[in-house]
């Protein structure tokens, strides 16, 4: 099978007391583990698609075998990350491909904060697909 379970790049306990370590456990092995699995087990009997990247198989969702494509839509998804750009630079030039852009502290809380650096990056919530 192509793709596998990554391990967490750090402790599961690394997010307490906001997460506890059992949360960590169920939610990397168990949940993420399963979409890992259902991926392997839609692409099966299409060997061709197995040797594709994650990337190529979300750009191509819509030409991939109808048998296929909903479980490659629900289950390859792709990494999410929230992050900061200052200037509103383009994450595109990165690799990355924005689902969402907020610029909140420029414009709507401008006058009342005045402009303080720290806040005044806009928010890019986007996906990069390993």
């Amino acid at each position: 099978m192509p793709y596998n379970l990554e391990p967490l790049p750090y402790p599961t306990d690394a997010l307490e007391p906001y997460i506890d370590a059992r949360t960590m456990e169920i939610h990397h092995d168990f949940h993420h583990g399963g979409y890992v699995n259902n991926l392997n087990a839609a692409l099966a009997s299409y060997p061709d698609l197995q040797s594709k990247s994650l990337e190529e198989l979300i750009r191509e969702l819509n030409t991939l075998p109808e048998e296929v494509r909903n479980a490659v839509r629900n289950n390859g998804g792709g990494k999410l990350e929230v992050m900061s750009r200052p200037n509103q630079d383009c994450p595109w030039s990165e690799g990355h491909y924005p689902i969402m852009c907020n610029d909140v502290w420029e414009h709507a809380y401008y006058l009342t904060y005045e402009p303080i650096p720290l806040f005044k990056k806009p928010l890019l919530l986007f996906v990069k697909c390993a």
